[in-house]
């Protein structure tokens, strides 16, 4: 055998080895197939995986026998709030997998893990979240609206940052203006598996209550009451600043008591519908006999993967507006195309 059979041999294993050495996920369906990719995680009760040659695929947890991952590791919650970190190694019990964490290895049923998620090392790894955007025009009244939203959540071990925005654009034949305007930060710190320590950071306009700006920080705890792979739900309290501004020219301070609830139900049947509410009251502190209410309703549906249509339903109420002689409640709906990243 010569030098040139011999390098393209040593070659040829070279790179057999290497193929054969590249770190593929595994999910082992119940009716025996394999799909072979990358696991992108789970969630309300569906796992995602993006297949070699097929692309991203959803199949339902009780379609599936087990799960084995091989390169990254997962943030993974259970129905009972536990929260582990690690990755994930196949059963011989179907509906099972076994977790390895730095707490040990562990026995779960896929029914009862309520999310896993890929965590990375790069901060890109832990960042989730969806855009959307509508616009709606009647000639008769020559006015148009467009709506934007966008969601975003970044995570850690014992942290968490969500982002949520909206705004609402109106158009008229001689005028275009920022008719309605949300934006709401908050950081929350792992205290347990159901506790958690929140610091809230907004900003709201809103031209039917007279609001030019308001700018509002504060703080609290909230609590995880429900979280199963169809429900999620958790209640928070604390204390905000606000500093508000209306279309007078007129400042105020004020201190509010403030508590937020919010629920999540999704339906992995088709057509594939979730439902979340987010409802908030503030009661001043500053301000006898002031009490605030603001609460969204969303429906999505999912049209194609990562795609999907959404119809957002809002309301605000404050017996005390900030702008003289205007309006003490403001609703309305807006449609959309939201894509999921």
């Amino acid at each position: 055998m010569n030098g040139r059979t011999v390098f393209f041999v040593l070659t040829f294993f070279c790179l057999s080895s290497i193929g054969f050495a590249q770190k593929k996920d595994s999910v082992f369906l119940i009716n025996g197939s394999i799909i072979i990719g990358e696991l992108k995680g789970l969630s309300y009760g569906k796992i995602e995986i993006d297949g070699d040659g097929i692309g991203i695929v959803k199949i339902k947890y009780n379609k599936v026998r087990t799960i084995q991952t091989k390169s990254n590791l997962y943030k993974l919650s259970t129905t009972r709030k536990e929260l582990l970190f690690g990755v994930i190694e196949s059963s011989d019990t179907s509906g099972m997998i076994l977790f390895r964490s730095d707490k040990g290895v562990k026995h779960l049923r896929l029914e009862d893990i309520s999310s896993l998620a890929y965590y990375g090392k790069r901060w890109n790894t832990k960042l989730t979240g969806i855009v959307g955007l509508g616009y709606s025009y009647t000639k008769s009244s020559d006015i148009g609206r467009m709506n934007f939203n966008t969601s975003e959540k970044y995570f850690s071990r014992k942290f968490e940052a969500i982002l949520d925005a909206s705004m609402i654009v109106t158009k008229e034949s001689t005028k275009t203006y920022r008719e309605r305007e949300n934006l709401d930060i908050s950081c929350n710190f792992l205290l347990d598996n159901s506790w958690y320590a929140s610091t809230v950071a907004g900003y709201q306009r809103n031209i039917q209550l007279g609001l030019l700006r308001r700018f509002r920080e504060g703080g609290g705890v909230g609590y995880r009451l429900i979280q199963n792979h169809k429900n999620a739900a958790n209640i928070s309290s604390g204390f905000v600043v606000n500093q508000e501004k209306n279309f007078s020219g007129v400042s105020t301070n004020n201190i509010e008591w403030l508590l937020t609830g919010n629920y999540h139900f999704f339906s992995f049947n088709k057509p594939e519908i979730s439902f979340s509410t987010t409802q908030s009251m503030f009661t001043s502190l500053t301000q006898k006999g002031r009490i605030r209410f603001d609460g969204e309703l969303n429906v999505t549906w999912v049209i194609i993967t990562d795609f999907s249509f959404n119809l957002n339903f809002y309301h605000n109420y404050d017996r005390k507006s900030p702008g003289t002689n205007q309006a003490r409640t403001d609703f309305g709906y807006l449609a959309g195309i939201n894509y999921k990243f």
